[in-house]
């Protein structure tokens, strides 16, 4: 996630540092009155930030560290307490707005009170593979209550690739293993609606988290997806592929949506 902070002034120096010439002339007008400098972060794609319940306050993902900046002014406020691992995704807890939990790549699952930046519970996930690393976190509130996510991780030298579903208050796994492909992918999931999808290539995986059934379908033309989102209010999921076609699917339970 790279966050940059924008300020009016009349110096655009700092801007040499992102844009090249071209994109300077191009965009001179809409700039002249904004300076930006990079304040936090790494890789936008993989680590989304997220917006404290007010819009107060945005949170960042750093290697090993949640990063606290007001958005108004930009500035730093706090960071939590460090994990031992690199975090791969934080979310709010949806049943408690004062806790926030994230889970790191070795599989541990913490929780913070982060206002205060101290860390209030961890628990360990209940992975069988010793040389495991998760790569995706997706949370969920479950049908009992229970918050539970939807994880995705590699073993055996990172030669192969599954996703579970764990109840995260003693991490034991809910409904068992989906092998997947060792291609890059995406996952999408609407705690709302309790579905999850998830992207490979032509593939879309998609999981209904109330009934546990769990479908796959193939972009009709083949093309390769590139992104995933969920309807937030309605159990509709959206494609993107590289052809620069968008698919909403619907009835993803039945054989053929």
């Amino acid at each position: 996630m790279v966050c940059y902070a924008l300020m009016d002034t009349s110096n655009v120096d700092l801007l040499h540092e992102t844009l090249n010439d071209s994109e300077m002339m191009d965009n001179s007008c809409e700039f002249e009155d904004l300076q930006i400098r990079q304040i936090a972060g790494g890789n936008i794609t993989d680590f989304p930030p997220i917006f404290s319940q007010d819009g107060e306050n945005i949170l960042l993902v750093w290697n090993n560290t949640v990063k606290v900046f007001n958005v108004t002014t930009g500035e730093w406020v706090r960071d939590l307490e460090k994990t031992e691992a690199d975090l791969v995704g934080i979310e709010f807890d949806p049943t408690n707005p004062k806790l926030l939990i994230g889970c790191t790549t070795n599989g541990e699952i913490i929780t913070w009170k982060w206002k205060s930046g101290v860390k209030h519970q961890k628990t360990k996930l209940n992975i069988p593979q010793l040389n495991f690393c998760i790569k995706s976190f997706n949370m969920f509130e479950g049908l009992e209550g229970h918050l539970e996510a939807v994880i995705v991780y590699f073993y055996d030298m990172n030669s192969k690739i599954k996703l579970d579903v764990f109840r995260l208050a003693d991490g034991e796994s809910l409904n068992g293993k989906h092998r997947m492909t060792q291609h890059p992918f995406k996952v999408s999931l609407s705690n709302s609606q309790k579905i999850f999808a998830v992207i490979q290539r032509h593939v879309v995986n998609i999981g209904n988290l109330s009934t546990g059934k769990r479908r796959f379908h193939f972009n009709p033309d083949y093309a390769f997806f590139t992104t995933v989102a969920i309807h937030p209010t309605a159990p509709v999921i959206a494609t993107g592929d590289n052809h620069g076609k968008v698919i909403l699917w619907r009835n993803t339970d039945d054989r053929v949506p």
